[in-house]
């Protein structure tokens, strides 16, 4: 069982879960396994940094695939005018794991990501495009 620290719970195997209330904070997740021999707790704190603009077009335009992914996967989007990209991805636990600036571009942004050396699990990918950011979840197997 899944408790998102927030009053939201899941007993999904791999959940998904959207902190709602605005502004930045931190959060307790706890994950509890249970079986015939008992149970594991495994807690862990999650800093919400106010990553926005959620639903604006860039969100809406931004393609990640393939997800899940066995470490490489593309992103995708048109840019309009030229803008300055900078990715980063960061693991559950907010370390950075890559950080690339591409500079101002224009036109189709379209770019591999290698992250085979990285361990399985969930990884977020933060989109910024001139000041305006949007996040994905990528899943490693």
């Amino acid at each position: 069982m899944w408790d998102f620290g927030d009053g939201g719970t899941s007993t999904q195997g791999n959940p998904s879960h959207d902190y709602t209330t605005a502004g930045n904070g931190s959060y307790t997740v706890t994950l509890t396994a249970t079986n015939d021999c008992g149970a594991d707790v495994l807690t862990f704190v999650v800093d919400i940094n106010c990553l926005v603009s959620i639903g604006d077009a860039l969100d809406n335009q931004l393609k990640l695939f393939p997800n899940p992914s066995r470490g490489k996967f593309k992103l995708e989007t048109q840019l309009n005018g030229e803008e300055p990209v900078m990715v980063t991805i960061t693991d559950v636990h907010g370390k950075t794991v890559y950080r690339h600036d591409f500079g101002q571009l224009a036109g189709k942004f379209s770019e591999f990501i290698n992250l085979e050396a990285e361990s399985k699990g969930v990884y977020f990918v933060k989109f910024d495009v001139g000041g305006k950011q949007t996040v994905r979840k990528v899943v490693l197997q």
